[in-house]
This record gives structure tokens, sequence and C-alpha cells, in this order.
């Protein structure tokens, strides 16, 4: 459950604010870091922020307001709606923590107890069962968003290989046409030169046969024949 809603407030865009006193401030820090940087696998960052963490920041309220104000400050001056306020606590008691969560409530921002597993064992058994859950939550998280970003990539690469599948068709289709062009191109005018060469044929045969000596002796004979008609006349 914890995991689920940190990582819908992530996918929305939203960060994780993380607060925490004595051993739990500093399991708070450890909390960011698997998140900001990383648990086990590469993925993206995650934005999580550890309240306290900054030493100036923190000493300024505790001396302007008072040391219990300065979580609730601090979650004043960074949170947004949508965000999510995390506290680590063995008792529940501790003012700073409380006033923390008072601000956030009041500026609408969900808040997650991380329980606190109350029974024998005392502070230090509490903290180790804490501690393990932050590891099997920064788990769940990072395999999450390692899960989904794999997908990306698939899918950003398979995207890649059907637009260059495209790109590729598209060249071979207009290499096609632009060969097709030219060889129409060429074989027309050897199609007009074959024409002309039948065109000349056929004049040089019908001047040939006009040129016949055998007709030219009968065309003659005729012409012979009409003046010596005329003649006797």
């Amino acid at each position: 459950m914890i995991s689920k809603t940190i990582i819908k407030a992530f996918k929305s865009g939203n960060k994780l604010m993380v607060g925490g006193c004595g051993g739990l401030a500093a399991e708070s820090l450890h909390f960011c870091g698997e998140l900001v940087g990383k648990f086990q696998k590469e993925r993206k960052p995650l934005p999580a922020l550890a309240l306290g963490s900054n030493l100036a920041v923190l000493t300024a309220i505790s001396n302007d307001y008072s040391f219990e104000d300065a979580y609730a400050r601090e979650v004043e001056a960074f949170g947004l709606v949508g965000d999510l306020l995390v506290i680590m606590s063995t008792s529940g008691k501790s003012k700073i923590l409380l006033r923390a969560i008072d601000k956030a409530r009041e500026m609408g921002i969900e808040v997650i107890e991380w329980p606190r597993y109350n029974g024998n064992g005392g502070t230090a058994k509490i903290q180790e069962k804490q501690l393990k859950l932050i590891h099997k939550v920064s788990e769940e998280i990072e395999n999450y968003f390692y899960a989904r970003q794999t997908i990306s990539k698939k899918s950003h690469s398979l995207e890649q290989g059907i637009e260059r599948d495209s790109s590729i068709s598209k060249n071979r289709n207009k290499n096609r046409t632009t060969s097709i062009s030219k060889n129409s191109i060429q074989e027309r005018p050897a199609k007009s030169k074959k024409r002309i060469k039948k065109s000349r044929l056929d004049k040089s045969n019908f001047i040939s046969k006009r040129n016949d000596p055998k007709k030219l002796e009968g065309r003659r004979g005729w012409l012979s024949r009409f003046t010596w008609l005329g003649k006797k006349t």
C-alpha cells in the first residue's frame, strides 16, 4: 500500500518529503538516497527530500522560532498539493513530527506514517523492522519505474525501426520511379529513330520503283506510240 501511494505521486510529477528524529532522521536520509540515487537498478532519479537535512535551515528555524516548528516550516516552504509526507517515528509522540503532520494536512498534503511495529524488543528492534521496510518499499518502487522505463525504450526503438523501414521503402520506390522514367526517356528517341529509318526506306523504295528501267521503257513505249499517232494524223 505504501509503495503504490508513493508510485502514484511520482507518476503525477509530485515529490516525497520524509521526516524522522534521531536514528530515524538518518533513515529518512537513507530512504531519500535510495530514491534519488538508486537501490539496485539503473533508472531515472525520483524526487525525494529529507526534512532537517539542511543544517543551516534547521538551526535558523530552531533559533528564530522553535525546534518543534523546524519540519513544519520546511513542509510549508517545499510542499505542494499532491506531494506526500512520510513520517518515521518509534513512539509517534515527537512534537517536531506532529507539527509537520498538522501543517501538511492543513495544506492538503497526504501523510504516510511509517509502521511503528509496537511490541517487545524496544526501539532498536522497531528501527530494524522499519529499515527492512525502507528496503522493501525502495525495491518495489524501483522495479515499477525500471520496468516502465524498459518498456518505453523498447517502444521507442520499435518506432525508430518502423520509421527506418518506411524511409527505406520510400527511397526504393523513388529509385524505381526514377529508373523507369530514365528508361522511358531513353526508349523514346530509339523508337523515333526506327520510324525515321522506316520512312526513309519507304521513300527510297518508292524512288527506286519509279526509276525502275523496265517501267521507264514501258513509259517511253507508250509515249512513242502517242507521238507516232500524232504524226500520222
